[in-house]
This record gives structure tokens, C-alpha cells and sequence, in this order.
């Protein structure tokens, strides 16, 4: 090889170095860019002529390879409920125009349309939850449902002390149950339109440990009260029986309470339920809700599953990726999945800048799924990924550059000066 191979061969180191020192600039630079992963690089020698036997001179350096890190970075806590992190292996699965790409980058925040999207306007994809908040596998743009429908009461739960010590008056009478009832409560009920009722329990000693309940509804409130009612009509009763201790020992209802709104709402049927009684539903006790103790009739505790219709209120991400919803009726169900790919090789992914990655056949088919699931990491919500770069080990990088990058200035001016000399020998 001639002695103008080193010119190349010097050439060849500054074109390498300087693009090692463009790959530590643009590390060193997005220091503070949310989800980014640092890229190192690789140097492979170049060979130019044979020498004999299998030997060649070396005939420069050339760039191998662009390797992302992809270890974790550190969480920096946003207090923004739709700002994501994950903590462990995988991507955010992102769509635009129908093509999936993936990203660290959690930075979301939902549209005029109430899709979750990211800062570039792409589609967060996850798995759909239906009415009731139960995930389903159907996956695509995730949106949330910012109104929430009412939920007819179907189960009341009172727990309360019937006095023992009082006498047993007379008959129930619907008309007069200031003399006909040794204790009453109520408590607010929902129809399937969300609208609010009152459901009012009456109490009538029979006698010792027997006592007999009446639930009744406002006779406005439905469309088939009896000719005979004043105020209230009687939707349902029925009787409890309690142990020589105060204990709940049984429960009976005679008629179901079924309560046919004036309203047009569907018909409602609510299951009471006065506690765990011993007889058939296998207490040890039967004390956990109503007794018959000697003491004041009153309510300690009562209940009704159904709400009226809400609006979103709040709304947080669990780290399974659920995204849960309050509302302002005080329910709160799921309103979807994140969903999370996984590769075999993430090195292979393709950047495209923003955070984004695009998968290809070195990194293989993207693994989509729930996180923690998989191998998959967990979602850390209301945070932030920050860049993994790190500046000390940035800054040892760019001094070895630099470095090479003098050198092999010193190779192309020594072998300039070794031609002047050359040329010198005919003058």
C-alpha cells in the first residue's frame, strides 16, 4: 500500500470520531427529554490491501453500530394523573393512521373527543372495559366515558337494635304506623333513572324474639297504590326471629319487595338484608346486624348499593394499568386497560424521533399485553421517566473522542509532511 493509505486511514478515524462525538451531543443534550434512552456506539476496523498469507493492512475505522440503552431511568412525580411511567421492561403501545409504534415517553393528556393521546397527537392503545368496568380484549384508542349512568338500588342492608322490652300493639296498619309499629327508618333508594326515593322499614313486635317488618314507598311515588292508602303504600314484609341472647337467629321475607315506579323507571326489586343469621346463613353469632336486645330501638349502621347518574370527577392509573374513574355520585369503576408491548430484541427497534419507536425485523413482533403481565413492568402514575444519560460517563466519552479524533489529525499532518519530503528528493 502506498503511503497515501494513511491519509485515508486518517480520514476515515476523524469521519468516525466526529460522528461518535455527534451521537455523545445529542445524549448529552436530551438530558432532560422525558424517556429518552442514550445510544452508544461501536468501532469496527476497516482492512485495505493484502500482504501474503492471509494478512492485509488495516485501512481505517468505520462506525459498527448505534446500541440504545434502554435501563431504567429515574421517576420524577408530576401530580398529573395522566402522565405514566414505567417501571420495568417494556413500551407504551402508541397509534397514528392505523400503524402502532411504541414509546417510554408517558407524557398523555386527553383530546376534545376524550381520547388519550400524547404531546404528537398519537392514539394511547389500550384494552376497552364495558359498562359494568370489567376489561375486556378488545384493544384500541383509549377513551374515557366522562358521564357515568345511575345504578338501581337492588339490596338494602340495615343493621339496627329492636328493643326487647317493648309490648307488641296492635295489627300493622299502613294508615296508622305511629300505633302500629314499635320502630321505623329510612333511607334513600335509586330507580333505574338515577331518581332518588325514600324506602321507608317499619318494626312490630309479634312477640318475644318475634318480630315482623314492613318496608313501604311513598303511594306518588308508583303507579299502583291501593284505593285505601293515605300517605304510604306497603311494597313488602316479612319477619325475623331472634335467639334468648339478642342474636339474629333467622330471617323470612313473606313478599318480595317490588316497586313499580309512577315514574316510568323499570320495576325495582330490592333484597333486604337485616345481618348474618345463624339458622341459614351460618353465623357463629348472629350479632354482625340486627338483635334484639334490651335497649333503645336504633340504627347502627345502614346501606343501599344503587346511585344516581354522576359525572367525572377524578380519575387515577393503577399500576396493573387500570385507569379507575370517580364520579360524582360517588361510584367509581374502570374505564379501561393500558396495554404495554414487549420485544425480544428492544435494541433492534428503529427510532424515529419524539420518543418513538418502530418495530422491525430485528427486534421482532411486538408482544402486546397487560403491564405485569409477561415479563412486563408496572405503571407508576401522576410521574415521568427521565432520560437514562448519564453525564460522567458522557463526558469520559467525549474526552476519548477527542482524543482520537487529535490523532488522527497528527496521522494526516505527519503523512503530509512525510510527501512534502518525498516530493523535496527531485527538486
Amino acid at each position: 500500500m502506498s503511503i497515501l493509505s494513511s491519509l485515508f486511514s486518517g480520514i476515515s478515524g476523524l469521519n468516525t470520531n466526529g460522528n461518535a462525538m455527534s451521537v455523545i451531543g445529542d445524549n448529552i443534550a436530551n438530558v432532560n427529554t422525558v424517556g429518552f434512552k442514550s445510544t452508544s456506539v461501536t468501532f469496527e476496523d476497516l482492512l485495505g490491501a493484502s500482504v501474503g498469507q492471509g494478512n492485509a493492512i488495516g485501512a481505517g475505522t468505520a462506525l459498527s453500530s448505534l446500541t440504545f440503552d434502554f435501563n431504567q431511568g429515574a421517576f420524577e412525580t408530576t401530580g398529573v394523573a395522566t402522565d405514566m411511567a414505567i417501571d420495568g421492561r417494556g413500551f407504551f403501545v402508541l397509534n397514528k393512521e392505523g400503524t402502532n409504534y411504541f414509546a417510554r415517553a408517558g407524557r398523555f393528556h386527553f383530546d376534545k373527543d376524550g381520547i388519550l393521546i400524547n404531546n404528537a397527537g398519537y392514539h394511547v392503545q389500550g384494552f376497552h372495559a364495558d359498562e359494568n368496568g370489567n376489561v375486556t380484549s378488545q384493544v384500541g384508542d383509549l377513551s374515557v366515558a366522562h358521564n357515568a349512568p345511575p345504578q338501581a338500588t337492588t339490596k338494602v342492608s340495615i343493621a339496627a337494635n329492636l328493643d326487647s322490652r317493648v309490648t307488641p300493639p296492635a295489627a300493622f296498619d299502613i294508615n296508622d304506623t305511629a300505633n302500629t309499629a314499635n320502630f321505623s327508618t329510612t333511607l334513600s333508594v335509586y330507580d333505574s333513572l338515577g331518581n332518588a326515593h325514600f324506602l321507608n322499614f317499619f318494626f312490630r313486635q309479634q312477640s318475644p324474639l318475634n318480630w315482623e317488618w314492613h318496608a313501604a314507598v311513598p303511594k306518588d311515588d308508583i303507579s299502583n297504590p291501593l284505593a285505601t292508602d293515605t300517605t304510604l303504600t306497603e311494597v313488602g314484609d316479612g319477619a325475623l326471629t331472634f335467639t334468648t341472647g339478642g342474636a339474629l337467629f333467622d330471617e323470612q321475607i313473606n313478599t318480595p319487595i317490588t316497586i313499580q315506579w309512577q315514574n316510568g323507571a323499570a320495576v325495582s326489586t330490592v333484597d333486604p338484608d337485616f345481618g348474618t343469621n345463624i339458622n341459614s346463613e351460618g353465623s357463629v353469632t348472629g350479632l354482625d346486624g340486627t338483635t334484639d336486645f334490651g335497649g333503645e330501638s336504633a340504627v347502627v349502621d345502614q346501606t343501599q348499593n344503587g346511585f344516581g347518574a354522576g359525572v367525572l370527577i377524578n380519575m387515577g392509573v393503577n399500576p396493573n394499568g387500570d385507569i379507575e374513574g370517580v364520579f360524582s355520585n360517588g361510584g367509581s369503576r374502570v374505564l379501561g386497560r393500558v396495554a404495554m408491548a414487549s420485544f425480544a430484541n428492544d435494541g433492534g427497534l428503529r427510532r424515529l424521533g419524539g420518543g418513538i419507536f418502530m418495530e422491525t425485523t430485528d427486534s421482532g413482533q411486538s408482544l402486546v399485553g397487560g403491564p405485569d403481565t409477561g415479563g412486563r413492568g408496572v405503571i407508576t402514575s401522576a410521574a415521568l421517566e427521565k432520560s437514562n444519560v448519564d453525564l460522567a460517563t458522557q463526558f469520559v466519552n467525549m474526552i476519548q473522542i477527542q482524543r482520537g479524533y487529535q490523532a488522527n489529525t497528527r496521522t494526516i499532518r505527519t503523512t503530509d509532511q512525510m510527501l512534502v519530503d518525498l516530493i523535496s528528493l527531485i527538486q
